[in-house]
Order: C-alpha cells, then structure tokens, then sequence
C-alpha cells in the first residue's frame, strides 16, 4: 500500500514538471479543413484551393493556389520535399516542392483512365496510391501516372463501406471509412 502510494506521488510530481517545461513556440490562427507537419516541422494547412505553410512558430512562410483544378480535397507530406494536393471535384493531382512551386504539369487521373477517385496518398517507394471507386481497387502509381501495382477488388473486405481517406504506413496502405479502417 504504501509503495504504491509512492508510486503515485511520483507520478503526480513527474507529470507536473514534464508539463511547467512545456512551451507554445507559437499558433496559426484562420480556418483551414485540414492540417499536416512535415518532417522539418513545417506546418500545413488547407482552406479551400489555399495551401498555406507556416514555420514552427507559426509565421507564415508561403501559399499555393489553383483556382482552375476546384478546391484541394487532401494533402499528403512526405520527407517535406514532395507535397501532393489531390482535387477531387476535378480527378487531378498537383506535386510541389518545398517552396510549394509545382514539379511539372497537374496529373489528371480522369485522363489516365481512373474515372472516380476518392482519395490518395503519397507512397513511400516513389509514386503515389490512389483508390477509384469506379474500379474498387487501390493503384500504385508513379510520378508520371503510369500504373505499377493494383490491389484485387475490395468489395469483401469494405462491405458497404466507401473509402474516405488512405495513409502509407509501414510498407502498407491504410483506408479510413466513416465506418472504421480496412
């Protein structure tokens, strides 16, 4: 009993002083749908067609804007040297650097033959994934849209469940549904 008492009073203070050493180095203010951090701990966020990226403090660094793809539906950072925007309403995707300056021509996905694309990432092996819901099936694709991998039909394993969102992680790709993960 009274080791574990002990134990608890440890606790209390350990957690007390980790949080006094704790410190705001700064905020972002504004509206924006979505929010990642990069690598180097840039930080950025989406309001519409505006990608806008702050430093660590908060200080605005750079914007990017596409008023003729529509509005950005996701973003994806890898490693901060290469940022993919993926407009949905329009099937294209955009890469930019770190500068947030675009590394080619936008990559329309309609036009490659994925008729109904819902979500995307970057993979870590070069290229990026995509989910066509007009297909139900994840494609690897590489910077020049050409197709490397495809997954078999997803229908046994989503149910009714539509994918909203994907991530790479660990060598595998993750979809997120508003009904739970796959």
């Amino acid at each position: 009993m009274h080791r574990k008492l002990l134990i608890l009073l440890f606790t209390i203070f350990l957690a007390a002083y980790v949080r006094s050493d704790l410190k705001l180095k700064g905020s972002i203010n504004g509206e924006f749908q979505q929010m990642c951090i990069g690598n180097s701990g840039a930080v950025y966020t989406l309001h519409e067609d505006v990608l806008s990226k702050f430093d660590q403090g908060g200080a605005l660094l750079r914007t990017y804007s596409s008023k003729l793809a529509g509005a950005i539906a996701s973003i994806d950072v890898k490693g901060d040297h290469r940022i993919m925007l993926f407009f949905q309403s329009s099937g294209q995707v955009v890469f930019l650097d770190n500068t947030l300056s675009p590394l080619g021509n936008p990559l329309s996905l309609v036009e490659l033959g994925f008729e109904d694309v819902r979500t995307c990432c970057l993979s870590a092996n070069e290229g990026f994934w995509i989910y066509d819901a007009s297909k139900d099936a994840v494609f690897r694709l590489g910077w020049d849209g050409k197709k490397l991998a495809e997954s078999p039909l997803l229908a046994e394993w989503r149910k009714e469940a539509m994918p909203i969102r994907m991530k790479e992680r660990e060598n595998m790709v993750l979809l997120y549904c508003k009904e739970g993960d796959i």
